[in-house]
């Protein structure tokens, strides 16, 4: 999956990707509101001027959180 340009938030993302693609975020807002279940595969964030992926947190009780992480999972900026 790719995802490229605007503005896009996200309540609860899981990335459980095994075959072997990337998925990307270039150019563009990204915001999450809930939690990353990072199972599987890989995440890549555009570390490109204009691009940002945020992990929104507007409590002490939740949101913008990172689940465990699963041995098969990598994140790339």
């Amino acid at each position: 999956m790719t995802q490229g340009g605007g503005s896009v938030a996200f309540n609860e993302l899981e990335i459980n990707n095994t075959s072997g693609f990337d998925v990307s975020f270039y150019d563009g807002t990204y915001s999450l509101n809930g939690t990353l279940y990072p199972n599987a595969g890989s995440m890549n964030l555009d570390a490109s001027p204009g691009n940002s992926f945020t992990f929104v947190s507007n409590s002490a009780s939740g949101g913008g959180r990172i689940d465990e992480v699963g041995g098969g999972f990598h994140l790339y900026r």
